[in-house]
């Protein structure tokens, strides 16, 4: 049975996901130390690269080795100010696809600078696409020893909505609806 969700702003999988999950319960720290310590929380309990597969707007699938996350960014922002899709914007019918390939504590530690005010696109492992139609996402089928994996997990708009599927058949399929919200100013 297909479920259907709605995002006005981000959707991700990785170790994001795991982090919005674990940012409240630093809320005390305010909005941008709570995502800071939870990004540490998941690197060091949570989180482990996986191959994944991603094919934008019908294209070819394209394997992401050692993915730390893939984020569907409508609009610029998530995690506490952090502006991962840098070109996004909320009218532009598309979305841009970040991904973070290979990314650890230390690449957090020395770059999270830049995670946060979107210049971030040029590092090694980062690369970013534009989606008009469609993403479809999941976990490549050669990661089946699901007993040994920790769980790649998808969160849209800071909600965690559960496990990214296991190869192409299952795939988490995301559609751009252009023009779905109006806006009265």
């Amino acid at each position: 049975r297909d479920v259907v969700r709605h995002c006005a702003n981000v959707a991700s999988a990785g170790i994001s996901s795991a982090v919005a999950g674990l940012a409240p319960r630093y809320k005390w720290l305010g909005p941008t130390l709570c995502y800071a310590l939870g990004t540490v929380h998941a690197f060091l309990t949570r989180h482990t690269d996986l191959s994944l597969e991603v094919c934008v707007d019908g294209g070819e699938w394209q394997r992401l080795d050692r993915a730390t996350c893939v984020v569907l960014g409508n609009g610029a922002y998530f995690g506490g100010g952090m502006k991962i899709a840098p070109d996004a914007k909320v009218d532009s019918g598309s979305v841009q696809v970040v991904t973070l390939q290979a990314f650890s504590l230390l690449d957090f530690a020395l770059h999270g600078s830049r995670l946060y005010n979107g210049t971030h696109t040029d590092l090694p492992g980062v690369s970013v696409t534009t989606a008009h139609s469609c993403v479809r996402l999941c976990v490549a089928a050669d990661q089946t020893d699901r007993a040994t994996l920790k769980p790649y997990s998808v969160e849209i708009d800071g909600e965690v909505l559960g496990i990214l599927p296991v190869g192409r058949d299952n795939a988490l399929s995301v559609e751009v609806v252009k023009e779905a919200v109006d806006v009265l100013v």
